[in-house]
């Protein structure tokens, strides 16, 4: 199956932003992006085209690209974002899945049910330093970042802030020396 056939097997009536060629389940498979929609998925073989990844296919594809034998337990359909998934260019995936693993480091994926693909992973650890770490510093707490217009207006503010702050530090020791 050639790139062209895959599209007009998508049903694209035009070149797409991008075309990849990469297996899935081990089915050689193009992901292609329309412009101003989500990833498509082709099969390179047959030319069958991926509707949707099914809750329990999806814990099959977690599973092997984790390479455990614990059995994944499904926690949701995220729609939108949640903490762990609040990058834009998850957008084009969305709607994921989310899989817990009983492993040591208590993994979690999540699938897309757009691609197949895993395109998140975090692990207890990752997720505790998360907490500490990067979610306070840019202020990605959930309640807050799921609107985008105060988020960013927030930390637009915060900066300002932050600025005066530190002109009135350099500003106090000049005068005192």
């Amino acid at each position: 199956l050639t790139a062209a056939e895959a599209c007009r097997r998508a049903g694209l009536n035009e070149a797409p932003r991008k075309i990849r060629l990469a297996m899935w389940q081990g089915r050689p498979a193009y992901y292609l992006l329309p412009k101003g929609g989500k990833w498509r998925v082709v099969m390179g073989d047959d030319g069958a085209v991926l509707s949707t990844v099914a809750p329990e296919q999806a814990a099959r594809i977690a599973q092997d690209w984790l390479r455990s034998v614990a059995t994944p337990q499904f926690i949701a359909t995220v729609e939108t974002i949640d903490q762990w998934t609040l990058s834009n260019s998850l957008n084009l995936h969305r709607p994921l899945h989310r899989f817990r693993f009983n492993d040591a480091a208590e993994t979690e994926l999540y699938v897309s049910q757009v691609t197949g693909e895993v395109v998140q992973k975090s692990t207890r650890r990752e997720r505790f330093f998360g907490w500490i770490g990067v979610i306070p510093h840019y202020g990605e707490f959930l309640f807050i970042r799921q609107y985008v217009g105060a988020w960013r207006q927030m930390m637009i503010w915060l900066a300002a802030f932050g600025t005066a702050l530190a002109l009135t530090g350099i500003w106090a020791g000049l005068k005192r020396y």
